[in-house]
């Protein structure tokens, strides 16, 4: 019921141990504060790791390598290298945290080391072929993204207002270099300005 808990980044194993000895109607129906407690910590790791599934790109290299570092507030690290492992069974997936680097190898978890993601991946693809498909694959950079989102888009359709009521609230009222680093990271929002 509470499998998400313990991996959150407060969690206390003393509060889990003295709500689990309660009765689980009680549990159910959050009547303690140990019992909050516990659904608190399992739902807030269980959102953040969806927001975080959900954010990852994963970068590739020609050698058949799917990579990315994030740094998580939770352990969550694991979980998300196994979403991608299903998500991609016949690649390798490299997920690098300052907890560590965790690996999965053609739809099996190898698990984490502590070494940092750049030095493993040095090491890995020092041992690895190239990759048939990824190799034929000529340089992907920011331009090609740009050419593939000016395609996309329909100029006719842009509704500002709607735009704003997705955009989170904490990004309306921007300082003037704020924007400007906003703008740098997402250079499809300049035209909603």
């Amino acid at each position: 019921m509470f499998e998400w808990a313990s991996r959150h980044k407060d969690f206390r194993k003393d509060v889990a141990e003295q709500a689990l000895k309660q009765d689980e109607a009680l549990l159910r129906n959050k009547a303690t504060p140990e019992a909050k407690k516990l659904y608190s910590w399992n739902r807030q790791t269980a959102c953040y790791y969806h927001k975080t599934v959900s954010f990852v790109r994963l970068e590739a290299n020609k050698k058949g390598v799917l990579y990315a570092e994030i740094n998580p507030d939770h352990k969550i690290e694991d979980l998300v290298t196994r979403h991608f492992m299903r998500r991609f069974p016949t690649y390798i997936i490299i997920i690098g945290s300052p907890r560590g680097t965790y690996l999965a190898v053609k739809n099996r978890y190898m698990g984490k080391t502590n070494l940092p993601m750049k030095q493993f991946m040095q090491r890995l693809e020092a041992r690895l072929p190239d990759d048939k498909t990824l190799s034929d694959l000529g340089p992907f950079d920011e331009k090609t993204w740009e050419v593939y989102y000016d395609s996309q888009e329909i100029h006719e359709r842009e509704n500002r207002r709607l735009f704003q009521q997705f955009m989170p609230k904490k990004y309306h009222y921007l300082t003037k270099y704020e924007k400007s680093v906003w703008d740098r990271r997402q250079k499809r929002l300049i035209e909603f300005k």
